[in-house]
This record gives structure tokens, C-alpha cells and sequence, in this order.
């Protein structure tokens, strides 16, 4: 009997047959993953409870998120409990009829890289004679930073692990099944590391009279899922064609000396316009970007802003799904943010400026779109 395991993101099998990437693009520096079972064999009389890890080779890349779906036959086998390891964290599951799934995610800074990283500990009972396969489906997905494709998995065809069950003992009743417990909007670990700019000015110099301040800058912001390129899933019709974003100005030694607000507007696939700071002495700058539901993302380069000269800037793809920003969760996509989206998604805890955040490709509906782009985001995490 075959104990067939997949790793896909939930309800995404439609995005997935007509390979809806959202704006695809690999990073050289990503290199193939590995999954394995630990132990690959081993033998178990009829009664005996044993463990199964499912082990993640990550090497260098750092992992943001995984998803699988095991499905089991309770006739050999059977789940008596289970627990997560120290590599990703579980956000959501859901444990019915013999077939588990689960997201697992990584809610902090710290990077998820190396071999042998523990994500989850199967608990087994043999329940009668036979040999218990257990398979990795080969269309595996993970996402990992520096790639917004999913991370290819070099041993995806090839992830085996068989048990055999021997002897005869008469079956007792096994225990009920011990999910590991699901995070909930109202019960979120904290990130242990959120190395986030602050946006209260540390040090905004007072104009000297005589002293030109001011200046302005041309901006054109990209953002996942919303875009003139339909073939691959994007919205060229978002509910919301002009949007707030922030701007904000740092000093060679990256002190925020200034910041302000501006309207963008759709069009062609992007959000453009010009933002104008007040009270910014000419010079040079490092500037960066968000709008009201993204990570604040740098700008490349250094810009000289002067009043009467503004400063032309090479457009930039923001990272979504910064849904809630108080407390350590600010410009970090955490727990909390997927928490509140699929809350929205499942229309079980949602306000209207909730929905309005988590319509990630702004297209008035929060559902599986959004969830993929949010996914997607995990990859980054953390922004500049």
C-alpha cells in the first residue's frame, strides 16, 4: 500500500495547470533543494509505534515556505501524534479522513538554510501485516529568498520511504490523532528578529536660511499580481488605480532624514508618479519605498534631489502582504499577515480595511490569488 505525499500550495491546483507564475523570474544564486525521509526502511512488528521525520536539505538557500498533503492507509498505518521541528513553523492545517495537510512557514529573520532540518515528526502505528511505501509526489513546491518561481527539488522523483510491517499481535485501539497546534489570529508567536527601519525621523536637519530644501522624485512601483500580463494571472483592472505610497530619504549614513506621501497611479502595468519632499536640504540620497500593504524596498542607487530637478529612478517591484503592522510585525511578513488574509479568505474574521489589504492584486475579492502572492512573499520576509 502506497502512502502517497504531495507538497503543493492549497487550493491552487487551477493556478498551477495553467501555470500562473506572477512574474516569474529565477535568481542565479538559488540552487536545487532535497527532500528525505529518516529512516528511509526500517521494519515494525504489528502494534509497535515508531517515528518518521521528514528531513529538508536547504543548502544555501534560505526556505520561506512549504506546503504538503499526506494522504494514508489507515488499514497499515496509523497517525498517532505529531509534532513540527526547529526548520519552518506551522500556519495551517487540517486533518480529516486520512489525509493531513499543512503550511509551514518561516515567521522570523533567521534564515532557514543547511541539511538535515527537521520539518515535522510523524508518530506511527503498525496496524496489521504489509509493506507501507511512502512517496513524495513529484510536483514539490517551496519558495525560497531570491526566487519567485518555486525552488526546484533535484530528488523530486526519487523520495521513497518503506516500511514493513511484520508479526501478528491482536490490534488495540489506537489513539485519536495529535495535530500540531495551528496558529490563530489570536495566537501568534512573535518574530525573533525584525531588523526594520524606523520611520520616525532620527535626524531631520533644520533648513538653514538661505539653503535650498526640497526636491522631488519620479517613481514607477511594480506590484505582485496586478499588471497588464493576463496570460500569466495578473489584474489590469485593479479596483484601486490610485494608491498612497511612502517615500522616504536616507543620509550616506542611513539615518531617515526624511519622508513623505504621495498618490500613484495605474497605468501600463505599474504605479507611477512624482513624490516631493519638504524641508530636505539638496543632496545626495538613498531613497526607499511602500505602499500601504508592502515591505519598504530600496530604490538602487543614490539620488542627488534639488528643488527644480527631479530625480528619475528605475522602476521597483515591491514585496505584498504586510496586512498588519503593529508591534514587531511591522515590515515583516509574518503569521499575523497570513493570518489576517485568510481570515478574509475564509470570510471568518475580516473588516473592510482588512479586505482591502488582503486583496493583494486588488481585484475586490480575497481568495486564492491573493494567498499565492502572499506565499510568495515568505521568500522575502523581511523588508530593507
Amino acid at each position: 500500500m502506497v502512502v502517497l505525499l504531495t507538497l503543493s500550495l492549497p487550493v491552487l491546483v487551477t493556478l498551477i495547470l495553467k501555470q500562473q507564475d506572477i512574474r516569474q523570474r529565477a535568481a542565479g544564486t538559488i540552487t536545487p533543494i532535497s527532500f528525505i525521509f529518516s529512516p528511509l526502511n526500517r521494519q515494525a512488528a504489528v502494534g509497535d509505534t515508531f517515528t518518521v521525520d521528514l528531513l529538508l536539505n536547504a543548502g544555501n538557500d534560505n526556505v520561506g515556505s512549504v506546503h504538503f498533503k499526506m494522504a494514508y492507509n489507515p488499514s497499515l498505518l496509523q497517525v498517532t501524534a505529531l509534532s513540527e521541528g526547529t526548520a519552518l513553523t506551522s500556519a495551517k492545517q487540517t486533518n480529516a479522513n486520512g489525509t493531513f495537510e499543512i503550511t509551514m512557514l518561516n515567521p522570523t529573520a533567521t534564515p532557514v538554510v543547511g541539511n538535515n532540518l527537521q520539518l515535522i515528526t510523524f508518530q506511527l502505528k503498525a496496524l496489521s501485516l504489509g509493506t507501507a511505501t511512502i512517496t513524495v509526489d513529484p510536483a514539490i513546491q517551496a519558495t525560497a529568498t531570491g526566487s519567485d518561481s518555486f525552488v526546484t527539488v533535484d530528488n523530486a522523483n526519487n523520495i521513497v520511504g518503506i516500511y514493513t510491517i511484520e508479526g501478528t499481535a491482536t490490534i488495540t485501539p489506537g489513539t485519536t490523532i495529535t495535530p500540531v497546534p495551528s496558529v490563530t489570529p489570536t495566537s501568534t508567536p512573535t518574530p525573533t528578529s525584525t531588523p526594520t527601519p524606523t520611520v520616525t525621523p532620527t535626524s531631520t536637519p533644520t533648513p538653514t536660511s538661505g539653503v535650498p530644501t526640497g526636491g522631488s522624485v519620479i517613481l514607477t512601483a511594480l506590484l505582485p499580481g496586478i499588471g497588464n500580463n493576463t496570460s500569466l494571472g495578473e489584474n489590469n483592472a485593479p479596483i484601486h488605480p490610485t494608491r498612497a505610497f511612502e517615500v522616504y530619504a536616507f543620509s550616506s549614513q542611513n539615518n531617515l532624514v526624511a519622508q513623505t506621501s504621495t498618490d500613484l497611479n495605474y497605468a501600463n502595468g505599474a504605479y507611477t508618479g512624482t513624490a516631493t519632499f519638504s524641508n530636505l536640504p539638496n543632496g545626495p540620497y538613498t531613497l526607499k519605498v511602500r505602499s500601504d500593504n508592502s515591505l519598504i524596498k530600496t530604490i538602487p542607487g543614490i539620488y542627488t534631489l534639488v528643488i527644480g530637478a527631479p530625480a528619475n529612478t528605475p522602476q521597483v517591484t515591491l514585496v505584498t502582504g504586510d496586512i498588519n503592522r503593529t508591534g514587531g510585525s511591522k515590515n515583516l511578513l509574518d503569521l499575523e499577515d497570513y493570518n489576517a488574509l485568510l481570515g478574509c479568505f475564509t470570510n471568518t474574521n475580516c473588516d473592510s480595511n482588512l479586505k482591502t489589504l488582503s486583496d493583494l492584486n486588488d481585484d475586490g475579492v480575497v481568495d486564492e490569488l491573493d494567498l499565492n502572492i502572499l506565499l510568495r512573499g515568505f521568500a522575502t520576509r523581511v523588508g530593507d
